[in-house]
């Protein structure tokens, strides 16, 4: 007999729930610039900022112009990731290598766990809603 955890289901709703409510204050107009401008690596950083938060779960929208980025940080569980606008990223691993991420409008996946710093390499605004999976139990 399968043992079922009884909490996931309400995990799932929780963040499904969240990453709505973020989408929905995302597509708001939201003012002022929540980043860090003047990167010891020479980025700018872009805006970051928390659009809805509940249920163990914060959303937080980021919003990468031309050249922008961020420096390495680590996101320590699984999130979901859904693109208002899309562009390029480039990822740099903490080992020094770096690939390209295309990202497309509406587009929605969900990334492991792990450490990066980001650069917005293309000729467009991205644009981000990102919710980090709650802690288990």
């Amino acid at each position: 007999m399968k043992t079922v955890d009884r909490k996931t289901p309400r995990r799932v709703a929780a963040l499904a729930l969240a990453a709505a409510a973020a989408l929905a204050v995302a597509l708001a107009t939201v003012d002022g610039r929540g980043g860090v401008g003047g990167l010891a690596s020479g980025i700018v950083e872009g805006r970051h900022e928390t659009a809805a938060e509940g249920f163990g779960v914060t959303a937080r929208r980021h919003v990468y112009e031309k050249g922008e980025g961020t420096a390495m940080h680590e996101h320590r569980r699984p999130r979901l990731v859904v693109v208002l606008s899309g562009g390029t990223l480039e990822a740099t691993s903490p080992d020094g290598t770096t690939r390209l991420i295309e990202l497309e409008s509406g587009a929605a996946s969900v990334r492991p766990a792990e450490a990066h710093a980001l650069r917005n390499v293309g000729m467009t605004t991205v644009e981000l809603i990102e919710a980090e999976f709650p802690a288990g139990d």
